[in-house]
């Protein structure tokens, strides 16, 4: 990614305090019918085999179905645990395993890569179901709720369950407890020294809904002040966080996320140059802090660029495990590129791919997102968090919609990343999403 000189430390005067966010549940809807434990490799006639979905939506009940020491297969090479082995459930699991999870097949199944959970917003890089989404299938998702339950989707639409006749509301104005969320599919990095941050909400689906669903400012910078890695940011930056935050709103009505990236910036400050728990710790409560005041949804993690006169394998994962419990729920992404080594140690139990809400692989030129994944894969980080990004200016529009099927045909569900998103940018995106309109009057 292309280099910031950035200088001045980011003034948190009148923060609103560091986010202390509680890790949010995720609801199990009601058990389907049938759901059993079955000897073999195949489900018998009538029923399907359990989704790594379906499996996570329903792990309180699934879970009561198996033995207590069973491991079961599920679908596409996955497994679940028994109550023995605390229900894990695992996108790939290479294991021969003896029996399979079934479902039966005429109750509605959940759509793959969605929750819905007990909670006012979406966590981690799950976004709010639109009312087209709901609309186009209100019967599958009516019933993912419990009878009574009132689920949020984006831009303050709702659907209630059975008990209310699966009713979809465009306006709810009630302050709902629960939300049915989708994984977001596609996310765009904009250059901020350059470009508008709004503009990533100016493309759309041709079914009116966002194609971005996270957006990410480009870029903070880690600096070494007064000894210290200390977060800063350059005018532009600034200014956008200071002066006209209501362009971040905006993209949040819509329901995009807004991720700030922080880059190395060549000085004796990076995320690979931690020391100790201590160092890393004060640093995330410091980016915890920013996060707060402006209202974000999460960090970006962007190691390049330091000048370092000491690195350590176990710097990333001990800053990512003080963010994580800094931040909760919200998201800790990282710009995957020449960073393995990193995915090894382990701090307090975890790894850095137990630690990341997902990483988007940043080798712009190459179109094989196989290569530039299966990787991360062998180094134990599931398929589910990994992705890559596509540059408007490194790669052709054909490249990135190959790239785009690659991650779709080989379960790669970490996101496709757009970087340097600009008002030129549409005759690149319809290259690779045809059908990609530009609202009336948006791009700046």
């Amino acid at each position: 990614m292309k280099s910031h000189v950035y200088h001045k430390p980011l003034s948190l005067n009148g923060a609103i305090g560091i986010w202390t966010a509680c890790a949010l549940a995720l609801a199990a809807s009601p058990a389907q019918a049938g759901v059993s434990e079955v000897n073999g490799q195949s489900c018998p006639a009538g029923s399907s085999v359990v989704s790594y979905a379906q499996a996570q939506q329903n792990k309180t009940e699934y879970c009561k179905v198996l033995g207590k020491w069973s491991i079961v297969r599920i679908a596409n090479g996955g497994s679940m645990d028994g109550s023995g082995y605390g229900c894990g459930i695992k996108a790939s699991d290479s294991r021969n395993l003896g029996s399979i999870l079934c479902a039966d097949t005429q109750t509605p199944t959940p759509p793959p890569q969605v929750q819905y959970v007990k909670a006012k917003t979406c966590p981690g890089n799950y976004v709010g179901l639109s009312y087209a989404d709901v609309a186009a299938d209100k019967k599958r998702y009516c019933a993912m709720l419990g009878a009574q339950d009132v689920a949020r989707l984006s831009q303050q639409a709702s659907l209630s369950g059975s008990g209310g006749n699966c009713t979809l509301q465009q306006n709810d104005a009630r302050e709902l407890n629960s939300a049915l969320c989708k994984r977001a599919e596609n996310t765009a990095y904009v250059e901020v020294n350059d470009h508008n941050l709004g503009n990533a909400g100016c493309f759309n689906k041709p079914n009116g809904d966002p194609l971005f669903q996270i957006a990410t400012i480009f870029a903070a910078n880690i600096g070494f002040v007064n000894g210290k890695a200390a977060l800063t940011t350059n005018p532009q930056t600034t200014d956008l966080l200071e002066n006209n935050i209501g362009i971040v709103r905006n993209l949040q009505k819509r329901g995009i996320k807004v991720v700030l990236s922080i880059l190395n910036n060549h000085q004796n400050a990076g995320w690979s140059c931690f020391a100790d728990a201590t160092s890393a710790s004060a640093f995330a409560k410091e980016v915890a802090a920013a996060v707060a005041r402006y209202q974000l949804d999460g960090i970006d993690i962007d190691d390049e660029y330091d000048a370092c006169q000491a690195h350590y394998n176990d710097s990333l994962v001990k800053v990512s495990y003080a963010l994580r419990q800094e931040l909760g729920d919200k998201i800790i992404s990282k710009a995957l590129f020449a960073d393995l080594s990193n995915f090894d140690p382990v701090y307090n139990n975890k790894r850095l791919g137990d630690l990341l809400t997902y990483g988007q692989e940043m080798s712009y030129s190459s179109g094989n997102c196989q290569n530039r994944l299966n990787s991360y894969v062998g180094k134990g980080v599931p398929k589910a968090k990994l992705g890559v990004g596509a540059s408007t200016v490194l790669t052709s529009g054909a490249s990135a919609k190959n790239l785009n099927a690659c991650l779709s045909a080989n379960q790669f569900n970490g996101g496709f990343m757009i970087f340097n998103l600009n008002k030129n940018s549409a005759s690149y995106l319809q290259s690779i999403w045809p059908g990609v309109k530009v609202a009336p009057n948006c791009l700046k």
